[in-house]
């Protein structure tokens, strides 16, 4: 609101151009621009990253694409770009595979088999409950190939994506009032911990939380409570 003059009526040095001076249908508008805004640097962030990384899709093999450090896996002595071939002397072909294995065996050690540059080499990690996910981890991410994206195709995914997002929120949203959904929220302490743990991964994990966080945003003003934007609008259509 700092670009509108005379946001409050006793505010006249603004004169025509105050926002009280303006139709509602006007005032309307600068209210659901910055919520709106929230969203639009969203789908900005996803085009962006959509173009100059392109897509990138996990491949079939159970391959590290990295390791976050002090985590199980790294302590184990794992590096990006081992492949998982055995859990237990359990052949593992696919990423689901090992993802599943390390799900189930909270606590419980598992001894893998591995091959770096070809050679076979072992190891034994005890995966960690991890309180965020709310499952079993080692800290590790899967390898992933990349799909090069023209400027339209990343426009139009991101769009696409964006909407995928916001229906998933606001579903969700829905859910937590109706009590069908279990209320998991966290505060600025909760939010930094998870961006703190997402820098350790890599600068694109860092992207992705911040696109969820300004979707979010954009949703959360939009409510029809009063201290919000949307709170502010619902008054203007009264």
């Amino acid at each position: 609101f700092n670009t509108v003059g005379g946001m409050e009526q006793d505010d006249t040095d603004a004169g025509d151009r105050a926002y009280w001076a303006k139709p509602v249908w006007q005032r309307m508008i600068v209210i659901v621009a910055g919520a709106l805004m929230n969203i639009v640097l969203a789908y900005v962030l996803i085009a962006a990253v959509l173009f100059s990384s392109g897509i990138q899709t996990p491949i079939k093999e159970a391959q590290l694409g990295s390791v976050v450090a002090q985590k199980p896996a790294a302590q184990a002595g794992l590096e990006k770009g081992d492949v998982i071939v055995g859990i237990d002397g359990e052949k593992i072909d696919t990423w689901n595979q090992f993802a599943e294995k390390v799900r189930s065996a909270d606590g419980k050690v598992l001894h893998i088999q591995y091959l770096r540059n070809g050679e076979s080499k072992t190891t034994n990690i005890i995966p960690e409950y991890d309180k965020t996910a709310k499952q079993a981890m080692v800290g590790v991410v899967a390898a992933t190939a990349n799909t090069p994206v023209s400027l339209p195709q990343s426009l139009l995914l991101a769009g696409k994506q964006v909407w995928f997002i916001t229906y998933t929120m606001v579903a969700s949203l829905a859910g937590m009032i109706m009590g069908t959904v279990h209320a998991d929220l966290a505060g600025p302490i909760g939010v930094a911990a998870i961006i703190g743990e997402a820098a350790q991964v890599g600068f694109q994990s860092v992207l992705n939380i911040m696109i969820l966080l300004s979707i979010n945003l954009g949703i959360i003003n939009l409510l029809p409570i009063p201290a919000l934007d949307g709170g502010h609008f619902f008054t203007l259509l009264i």
